[in-house]
């Protein structure tokens, strides 16, 4: 994870490090996971740059990218190990994996991953 503080007072830098120290060493699945890359600078809105040092820094083979706005609400992670089928293109590195983002209006549609659409429907009329 790349996290990008604008260069700002020192005390609201600090708050924003003591809440995301906070975060770090309660969340034990975030403590476990994730490592967490600062960047301290003026620039704001260098996307690819902060997406850059976080893919760069990976201490794993596998990378998922994810816009600001995007909630995982399933564990698909799981689905994904359990497929041997994927497993093998993905250790193969001859295949991307690409997970289809929906938008639901109530969020709570999207809790359950058995009533997300399987198929693409052609003709949708806006």
């Amino acid at each position: 994870m790349a996290i990008h503080i604008p260069n700002a007072p020192k005390d609201q830098r600090d708050a924003v490090l003591r809440e995301l120290h906070n975060l770090y060493i309660t969340s034990p699945g975030m403590s476990t996971w994730v490592d967490v890359h600062l960047i301290l600078d003026n620039f704001d809105r260098q996307f690819n740059m902060w997406r850059n040092v976080a893919r760069f820094f990976a201490r794993t083979e596998f990378v998922m990218m994810l816009d600001v706005d995007f909630a995982v609400c399933t564990d698909f992670r799981s689905q994904i190990l359990r497929s041997p089928a994927i497993m093998d293109k993905l250790r193969r590195g001859d295949a991307a994996l690409v997970i289809p983002a929906f938008e639901f209006v109530d969020q709570q549609d999207g809790r359950d991953a058995d009533t997300f659409p399987t198929t693409k429907e052609v003709g949708i009329d806006f």
